[in-house]
């Protein structure tokens, strides 16, 4: 009976590897908006397909829903934890909007994934690019990131994107997974081709978790029903401060002070390595004990380490950092580093950290 009991649970075991032991695809996105493109000349969008699961992926066959579309992709075996590429290349041989699919086969589903490409051929392409540096598809506007800095309890600060509608339909202003502390108000609500508008966000402090950072993404919607992905994303940042300390000058004049040596570093160039390494020094220039409260960073490729978090009057210590190469792109904000001290003159530092492309 043991025997049989125990081959039951080998069987049972072995079912339970064969089910985990496979690829399993994972995706930034499942769609490239590539915005206006110019007639008869040919666009591309590349797809990346990370595998993550535990055993190879291969892609055994991509197909288009459309002779106007053509595809290139990773034949060889992808190991877990590697990415593999589909390339989509769109002939723009007729003018007007275009949506076009392509079916992925792999050996991780029996059904394909579909991948979607869309955009606007035209005649003319107009470069908006001094005034809206950014965009997506044909979407421009002026900032990569919001960020709500020195924030008191209670207020309720408001900041604008500025956009224009490139495309050749009239576009209606939306932003996607607003948090409960954000509202939005787009003016005018429907933007017509080629005019300009805004969304206003407001922020709420009352609703923020508590003192400190707090981050998340909103994501511009660029046409009804569409998704969350790296391609509409733009970071917002909300900096709580404490309460403004009431000190008499005696009091002011044997406080603490919260001093770098440099509050911008450059470190130059990945080249072939993982991750980049430096630091700043932190020295309390006051005349009584410095408290770092909070160390927090606004890019998830930023590591950072600090010796000590007390520092008597005249002391030093060093805040040591690293950028992982590999994380840069899982955010667009920017390499910036937090403290929040008990420098009642100048309670939050905000340091900067730089690397080459």
């Amino acid at each position: 009976m043991k025997t049989k009991i125990r081959l039951f649970a080998l069987l049972a075991l072995l079912g339970t590897l064969e089910t985990v032991a496979q690829p399993l695809i994972g995706l930034q996105t499942r769609r490239h908006e590539l915005g206006s493109i110019l007639w008869k000349q040919p666009a591309e969008a590349t797809f990346e397909l990370e595998n993550r699961g535990t055993t190879p992926l291969v892609i055994t066959d991509v197909h288009p829903d459309c002779g106007c579309t053509a595809v290139r992709w990773t034949t060889d075996s992808i190991r877990p934890d590697a990415k593999g590429f589909v390339t989509v290349t769109y002939d723009a041989e007729m003018l007007g909007y275009f949506e076009k699919q392509v079916a992925v086969t792999t050996n991780a589903d029996t059904e394909p994934l579909y991948l979607t490409i869309s955009g606007e051929v035209v005649r003319e392409k107009i470069d908006y690019s001094n005034r809206f540096p950014h965009h997506t598809g044909d979407i421009y506007y002026d900032c990569a990131e919001v960020a709500f800095d020195d924030v008191h309890s209670g207020d309720t600060p408001q900041a604008t994107i500025t956009l224009l509608n490139g495309s050749g339909r009239t576009y209606e202003p939306t932003l996607m997974h607003l948090p409960p502390y954000l509202t939005m108000q787009a003016v005018p609500e429907r933007i017509r081709s080629g005019r300009t508008g805004k969304i206003i966000l407001t922020l709420d402090s009352r609703k923020l978790h508590g003192m400190g950072l707090t981050q998340t993404s909103v994501y511009l919607s660029r046409y009804p029903g569409d998704r969350v992905s790296e391609e509409n994303e733009i970071p917002v940042s909300a900096l709580l401060l404490p309460p403004a300390a009431t000190l008499t000058p005696e009091q002011l004049a044997k406080a603490p002070a919260c001093t770098f040596d440099h509050t911008l570093i450059d470190l130059g160039r990945f080249e072939n390595k993982k991750r980049l390494k430096g630091e700043f020094t932190l020295t309390n220039t006051g005349k009584s004990t410095l408290s770092v409260k909070s160390l927090q960073v606004y890019h998830p490729s930023l590591n950072v380490s600090l010796a000590k978090s007390k520092l008597e009057p005249g002391e030093s210590t060093r805040l040591r950092i690293s950028v992982v190469a590999k994380h840069l792109r899982r955010s667009k904000s920017r390499l910036r580093i937090l403290l929040i001290t008990n420098d009642p003159v100048n309670p939050k530092a905000i340091l900067e950290v730089k690397t080459a492309k």
